[in-house]
C-alpha cells in the first residue's frame, strides 16, 4: 500500500507546487542578505528566515504553512474516489488498511513539505554568511533573553549550540507540518470539497487564534502550532509544557476525527 501511495504522490503536481511555492518564499530573503555590506559580521543563525530577518517573509511563510502542507496529499481520498480505486479497496475490505497508511503518509509528506523550504533557506544563507555563534550582548536588538519571556524555547542552547537549536526547530516544523496535513486529511473524510479539505487546517488555525481563551499573549505563543514552530515567533514568551499539551490536544482531536471518518467508509 505504501508503494502505491508513494507512486500517487510523485505523480501529483501539488506536491512539487507546494515545495516550489514554499521555497520561493523562503529564498526571496537571499537578495536582502546579499545587499548587506557587513556580511562577514552577520551570523547565519541570527539572519535565517526563522530568526531576526526584519522582513515580512517569515510571517508570509507561516501564514500559508497550513495550506502548503495540505496541498500535496490531504485530498488523496477524493482523488482515489474519483478514479474509482477506493471503491475497489472497499469491496476487498481493505479500506481501514488504506486509511491508516494514507494518514501516516500525510504526516510524513506534510512534515517534509513544511520543512524543506526552511532547511533550504538555512543552507543557502550558510553559504553566504559565517556561522558565528549568537552573542547576547553584541547582537543588540536581535538577542534572545534567557528568561520566561524569551523569544524561543531553550535559549541557553541557542547561544551554546545554535546549529542544534536550528535543527530542533526544523524538527518542530516537521511535527507541526505533519499534524496540520493529517488534520486536513481527516476533515477531508467528511467533505467532498477538495478546496475545503486543503483549506481546513488554515481556517482552523486562524479560528483558534480568534476563539481560544487567551488571557494574555503568552498563551497564544504557546498554543498556536504555527507560532511555536517559528524559532523566534514567541514574541510574548513561551511555555514548553503548554506547547506539549497544545500539540497533544490537536493530535488527539485529529485522531478522533480520523477514526470516526474511517468508520464511515468501512464495509
Amino acid at each position: 500500500m505504501y508503494k502505491y501511495l508513494f507512486s500517487r504522490l510523485v505523480r501529483r503536481p501539488g506536491f512539487y507546487f507546494a515545495i516550489l511555492l514554499g521555497s520561493l518564499i523562503t529564498l526571496a530573503q537571499v537578495p536582502e542578505i546579499l545587499s548587506f555590506r557587513d556580511k562577514l559580521q552577520t551570523s547565519v543563525y541570527t539572519r535565517w528566515i526563522e530568526s531576526f530577518t526584519g522582513s515580512p517573509l517569515p510571517q508570509i511563510y507561516w501564514m500559508v504553512f497550513p495550506l502548503l502542507v495540505a496541498i500535496p496529499f490531504a485530498s488523496i481520498l477524493r482523488a482515489d474516489q474519483k478514479n474509482n480505486y477506493f471503491y475497489l479497496i472497499q469491496v476487498k475490505g481493505n479500506s481501514k488498511h488504506y486509511m491508516n497508511r494514507a494518514f501516516i503518509m500525510n504526516f510524513l509528506v506534510g512534515g517534509l513539505v513544511g520543512t524543506i523550504p526552511l532547511a533550504l533557506n538555512f543552507y543557502v544563507l550558510a553559504t553566504i554568511l559565517p556561522a558565528i555563534k549568537p552573542n547576547l550582548v553584541l547582537d543588540g536588538d536581535g538577542n534572545i533573553t534567557i528568561n520566561k519571556m524569551s523569544l524561543t524555547i531553550f535559549p541557553d542552547l541557542y547561544y551554546s549550540h545554535p546549529l542544534i537549536h536550528v535543527c530542533l526547530f526544523l524538527f518542530i516544523a516537521f511535527l507541526v507540518g505533519g499534524l496540520l496535513a493529517c488534520l486536513a486529511f481527516s476533515i477531508g473524510m467528511w467533505t467532498r470539497s477538495v478546496f475545503l479539505t486543503i483549506s481546513s487546517s488554515f481556517i482552523l488555525i486562524y479560528m483558534a487564534r480568534f476563539f481560544l481563551p487567551s488571557p494574555n499573549k503568552f498563551w497564544e505563543s504557546s498554543i498556536i502550532p504555527t507560532t511555536y514552530a517559528n524559532q523566534t515567533g514567541m514574541v510574548h514568551g513561551i511555555s514548553v509544557p503548554l506547547i506539549i499539551i497544545s500539540y497533544a490536544i490537536f493530535m488527539v482531536l485529529t485522531l478522533l476525527i480520523f477514526m470516526r471518518g474511517r468508520r464511515r467508509y468501512a464495509i
